[in-house]
């Protein structure tokens, strides 16, 4: 039963599949087995046609090949589509865009500091009444009118400090006190106030003295005339007038500074935009289409790559594509040596008790006709030929045994055919090397059996008596005997040969 495995695993491998990696590189990348890769590709694969599958594949092919990731590629495509909206040339994007990170650099300024002034800018502009072009003038005014009211409050404050100061020096002259003249300065206010002067004071006195003796009470007279305020209200007025100046003076400073700011912003969005429409215009040159430009941004946003990004995922694609082919071509050749194996496996089934059966067949006819091949050689290989009888006997029981061993070691080795190739392979050679130790008896076997071929058969007869003459190094039969044996029937059959 197999393992199940969460949702996100599931699409993590789909989202693999789509990027082009094959099941082998899922299943080394996730863990996943190569049961469930298939199973979730194909679940995937029947809900959707396999034009589309295959155009998202080429799609990647494509951005990996130039060394993008997909989100980069929606992005660009994001990108271009906001330049061709605003009627700009995609193809100068690439020199707009170094100019204004060379620009941002002059000044010190990050690109994401640089477009949080242009977007500063362009929401003051947006706000404001003032055009763009006249924002600089107009905080050139702003400017010129702050240092002019800070020349104002500066003048009438030391108007003020030398009018205190007067005042003071007058007050210490006439021996006079600052309440004294308060309250003098107070009734001359009240005087004022009902059309009079300070010549009238006599006037006034000698007003309120008839009052009095007609007997109205001069205090309530005076606290009645006191509650004219109207000299109070505007010294109010006057001063709310002055914090209401204080207030607008800070406040144009503050329009000053934020003013400052969006002319900075200004300045660097007017860089920027210059960068982005030589780059557009050097992409026009270079063959880049303004639609080209704005599908790859599109393409970029939505995958949410940056170009470098998308270009390494192009890269890894086509090497990834580069693998599968190569595994698929030795996948394809496995598979052939598998069935090529089978086959050398059935046949060897087949004919495994077929060849026992000849090999002892063989052997015994061989021993009850060598006589036959007595009568086709010379008197002098009579003793050879019971040597090479035995030697021969011995040579077969070796085959067969070694046939034996190869045959049961197949029968494991094919039990476990994919897990064990190597293996396999080894035992197929030797079967192969065993194969062909029997087919070069084949001439002895022409030889009894009276299809003797001189000059096809002795050759060969003679690769065996050279390998016998080898083998009999490591017995312990009379090598002298058997060595001069050999040779003799050796030069004996050569002669035959060439008297053929």
């Amino acid at each position: 039963m197999r393992k199940p495995y969460s949702d996100e695993t599931r699409n993590d491998v789909v989202e693999k599949y789509l990027l082009g990696e094959s099941v082998r590189e899922i299943h080394d990348s996730t863990g996943v087995s190569t049961g469930s890769i298939s199973e979730y590709i194909n679940d995937f694969v029947s809900k959707i046609e396999r034009k589309t599958i295959d155009t998202i594949h080429d799609f990647f092919k494509i951005i990996r090949k130039n060394g993008m990731q997909p989100k980069d590629a929606f992005y660009g495509h994001v990108v271009f589509s906001i330049l061709l909206k605003h009627n700009l040339d995609p193809k100068q994007i690439h020199s707009f865009v170094k100019s204004v990170l060379s620009m941002a650099k002059q000044n010190e300024l990050s690109a994401e500091r640089l477009i949080g002034l242009c977007n500063t800018v362009s929401t003051i502009q947006s706000n404001s009444d003032v055009p763009l072009h006249e924002i600089e003038n107009h905080c050139a005014e702003l400017v010129k009118t702050k240092d002019e009211l800070e020349l104002s409050i500066d003048k009438l404050s030391n108007q003020h400090k030398q009018s205190q100061s007067n005042l003071y020096a007058l007050l210490k002259k006439n021996k006079l006190t600052e309440q004294q003249v308060e309250k003098t300065i107070h009734a001359l206010k009240f005087l004022e106030n009902f059309g009079f002067s300070l010549s009238d004071a006599d006037s006034v006195c000698n007003m309120l003295q008839n009052a009095k003796s007609q007997g109205y009470d001069v205090s309530k007279i005076c606290s009645y005339l006191g509650q004219d305020k109207s000299v109070d209200l505007r010294l109010r007025e006057k001063q709310l007038k002055l914090d209401d100046v204080e207030k607008r003076t800070h406040k144009l400073e503050k329009n000053h500074e934020e003013l400052s700011l969006m002319h900075e912003n200004l300045l660097l969005r007017h860089k920027s935009v210059a960068e982005s429409v030589d780059s557009v215009e050097c992409l026009a040159k270079n063959g880049v289409l303004e639609k080209d430009i704005v599908y790859w941004q599109k393409i970029f946003d939505t995958f949410g790559l940056t170009p470098a990004d998308f270009l390494a995922e192009l890269e890894k694609a086509g090497n990834a594509k580069k693998l599968f082919r190569k595994l698929n071509s030795v996948n394809t050749k496995l598979k052939k040596e598998c069935e090529s194996l089978e086959k050398k496996k059935s046949w060897l089934e087949d004919k495994s008790e077929e060849l026992s059966s000849e090999i002892s067949n063989g052997a015994e006819f061989g021993k009850k006709n060598l006589k036959k091949i007595t009568d086709h050689a010379e008197l002098q290989i009579n003793n050879a030929v019971t040597i090479t009888k035995k030697s021969l006997g011995d040579f077969m029981k070796q085959n067969q045994i070694q046939m034996n061993l190869t045959q049961k070691q197949y029968k494991e080795y094919f039990s476990d055919l994919v897990s064990n190739l190597e293996n396999l392979l080894e035992h197929s050679h030797k079967a192969e090397h065993s194969l062909s130790k029997m087919e070069s008896l084949k001439p002895l076997y022409d030889l009894v059996n009276g299809k003797f071929d001189l000059l096809v058969s002795i050759p060969q007869v003679i690769i065996i008596l050279d390998k016998l003459y080898v083998g009999l190094k490591n017995s312990n039969l009379d090598k002298h005997m058997l060595y001069s044996d050999v040779k003799r029937i050796r030069e004996n059959l050569l002669d035959l040969l060439s008297h053929a």
